[in-house]
């Protein structure tokens, strides 16, 4: 694993860690967090919208992935979010 680099890499895996514990609540608070460092980060874009599907709130997960496809529109985290898009 490479180092981590910048306070938005901390706070994607510390949001990770409470993503998978099915805390999304915290995963989220804390991928806003990384999000205000670095608002182009497609990572913490995608996460905090996964983290709010999994809440059931569409309205906001589709706010992040929006943001990250109009940032990044051919990246692999682009295509996870159209493939999530199309189900």
């Amino acid at each position: 694993m490479d180092p981590i680099t910048n306070k938005g890499d901390v706070q994607y895996y510390l949001g990770r860690i409470y993503f998978q514990k099915a805390d999304y609540e915290k995963a989220i608070k804390i991928y806003k967090k990384g999000l205000s460092l670095n608002p182009q980060s497609i990572n913490l874009l995608y996460e905090t919208g996964l983290a709010y599907s999994r809440l059931k709130n569409h309205k906001k997960a589709l706010k992040y992935w929006k943001k990250l496809l109009s940032i990044a529109p051919h990246s692999f985290l682009a295509n996870r979010v159209n493939e999530k898009l199309n189900k």
